[in-house]
């Protein structure tokens, strides 16, 4: 295939976040959109893709904010409780928690 035969709507990064790996430019080539990144990884917060990504305008979901939403969904289907109000508040202590624990300093 050649790059202007290449259409990526979503690409979906499952790698460790210390596999320095990086995509293809041609993955960004779409005409009229650029793909949607999911990068799985948490550890480091900013992965070559999700770096990558960005960059070149993309959507970028990132593996801490999925594994917020797997956690509240799942706190939901156990207790029977959704409140948006809780989510919120532990999605923020949960990013709060991950800032202060990935920073150059972090002392936890």
């Amino acid at each position: 295939l050649t790059s202007s035969q290449v259409n990526v709507d979503v690409i979906i990064n499952t790698l460790p976040g210390a596999s320095n790996y990086s995509l293809p430019s041609e993955c960004f080539n779409n005409k009229n959109s650029k793909p949607v990144v999911f990068d799985v990884a948490y550890m480091p917060p900013e992965t070559n893709i999700t770096k990558q990504a960005s960059q070149q305008g993309c959507i970028v979901l990132r593996g801490i904010d999925m594994l917020i939403a797997q956690g509240l969904h799942q706190f939901s289907i156990w207790t029977g409780r959704d409140n948006e109000q809780c989510n919120e508040q532990i999605a923020n202590a949960v990013h709060s928690f991950y800032r202060r624990s990935t920073s150059p300093n972090a002392k936890l």
